[in-house]
């Protein structure tokens, strides 16, 4: 759902949190990275963190093939 928040962890716990911006099931969903965690704590206001966020994922999916925009194509996008 928009708005709903998600959490990309690694084993310590350390990651990303981020929201979903758009989902239209089986065909398009938005991920907008907001910030980091560390130790279990989120940053999303930190100068360094206010230096990319947010960014966008958008994945695609076609004929049962998933194509995402991310990576060296990532934009950085503010609302």
């Amino acid at each position: 759902m928009p708005g709903e928040r998600i959490q990309f962890l690694s084993p310590s716990g350390d990651g990303m949190v981020a929201e979903i911006a758009e989902n239209r099931t089986n065909e398009f969903i938005s991920i907008r990275q907001l910030g980091l965690i560390k130790k279990g704590v989120e940053d999303t206001e930190s100068e360094a963190v206010r230096a990319w966020a947010p960014v966008y994922e958008n994945y695609t999916c076609r004929c049962g093939r998933l194509n995402s925009d991310v990576g060296h194509r990532m934009r950085r996008s503010r609302l």
